[in-house]
């Protein structure tokens, strides 16, 4: 359970480090509280006061791996932990989307990485129900 919230801690560090995964732009950096804008670039190098998206992400991918270490620890949800810690993540990235300012294809209102993320979450739900079912009738 550890591997997601590494990986997206090391994946958000690298998209800051390149400037991919860039968030919108806003207007003027005192409208929002230190650390959620940042002056950034984007894929083209233009730097502009934006979203932290990348700081924001890693962040929470620092969160998540110190929640899976008290899992852990605790030695609770042996069964629904990784499921646990996915759907934490999807949920996290999926509200991430709307701070992104790099372009994707919009369905429905939502970015379409931001439906693999809903897909994502239901199935870690899914996963985390069947698992506390078979919990339950064991």
């Amino acid at each position: 359970s550890f591997a997601v919230p590494l990986i997206a801690l090391a994946t958000w560090v690298g998209c800051a480090a390149v400037g991919c995964a860039y968030g919108a732009e806003v207007a003027h950096l005192y409208d929002y509280p230190a650390g959620m804008a940042w002056i950034g670039p984007d894929i083209y190098g233009l730097e502009a006061a934006r979203f932290n998206v990348q700081g924001i992400g890693a962040i929470a991918g620092l969160i998540l791996f110190a929640i899976a270490l008290m899992l852990q620890w605790r030695g609770g949800l042996i069964r629904t932990r990784f499921w646990l810690i996915l759907l934490m993540w999807s949920l996290v990235v999926f509200s991430l989307g709307f701070l992104r300012g790099d372009h994707a294809e919009i369905a429905y209102s939502l970015r379409q990485d931001q439906w693999l993320d809903v897909a994502t979450a239901l199935f870690a739900f899914l996963m985390i129900w069947v698992a506390l079912l078979r919990r339950s009738s064991a």
